[in-house]
């Protein structure tokens, strides 16, 4: 039986000799601090938060909302969703607490002044939220025409008609003049 062969072990080389380390006169750099590894995360305040609710209200996109408060849409969105969902209509809710004060009036109370009625915004409540109108029409035979269309003696001919009435004769005839 043949005899098993052993591997030729090879000779390593020495290894060579270390240089000896240079002189120099500059003086061992600083340390510095270590840099963060990425932005401190983003705190939102009470004051960005009524910024956002404004904004929202007032119809701003969002990537213009983001540029005014220095963050991104992104973050935007994640730190601010619910002034974004919420916000035009808590702001609306709080002009129209306002609008009915001043169109109905508020009595003084220890923490607040009195508030007097305000027509004009008694007039912008019914006309905006009630559907009421100033706009003079004529309605006559189921037709609704705004007198502003008509010429003058379109007019003047539907006065006549109108005269010939029987409910505006008896109406003339009960006045008093």
């Amino acid at each position: 039986m043949p005899t098993a062969r052993k591997p030729p072990t090879r000779k390593r080389k020495p290894a060579a000799p270390t240089p000896a380390p240079i002189a120099d006169a500059s003086p061992p750099p600083r340390a510095q601090p270590p840099k963060p590894a990425h932005r401190p995360p983003y705190e939102a305040t009470d004051k960005d938060r009524l910024t956002v609710k404004v904004m929202v209200a007032g119809g701003i996109e969002q990537t213009s909302i983001a540029g005014v408060l220095g963050i991104s849409h992104v973050t935007l969105r994640k730190y601010f969703r619910r002034e974004i969902a919420t916000g035009a209509a808590e702001i609306g809710a709080q002009v129209v607490a306002s609008l009915i004060t001043m169109a109905v009036g508020q009595k003084a109370a220890p923490n607040r002044q009195a508030v007097a009625p305000n027509v004009n915004a008694a007039k912008w409540y019914t006309q905006a939220r009630m559907g009421w109108s100033e706009r003079v029409t004529i309605v006559d035979g189921g037709t609704e025409v705004d007198p502003k269309e008509l010429s003058d003696a379109d007019l003047e001919a539907r006065r006549r008609q109108l005269r010939r009435h029987p409910a505006v004769v008896k109406a003339e005839r009960n006045t008093v003049h």
